[in-house]
């Protein structure tokens, strides 16, 4: 089952939330696309079906 990336990006908000942690909007963009990888290699289907560009400083998802 594919999920929404904002979806996953919204895991990772909650979760730096409940440990007091703030996370950039680089640092979110890149722990979804680590994710979106770990899931493609571990289970053989991609986590979401967003797509994913190339910019500068690294990945990017602009639905996120």
């Amino acid at each position: 089952m594919a999920y929404d990336a904002r979806q996953i990006a919204n895991w990772f908000v909650v979760r730096a939330q409940r440990e007091g942690r703030t996370l950039s909007i680089m640092s979110l963009l890149k722990l979804t696309y680590i994710a979106h990888g770990w899931h493609l290699e571990m289970q053989e289907v991609p986590l979401f079906s967003n797509r994913i560009e190339a910019w500068q400083y690294g990945p990017v998802i602009p639905e996120v």
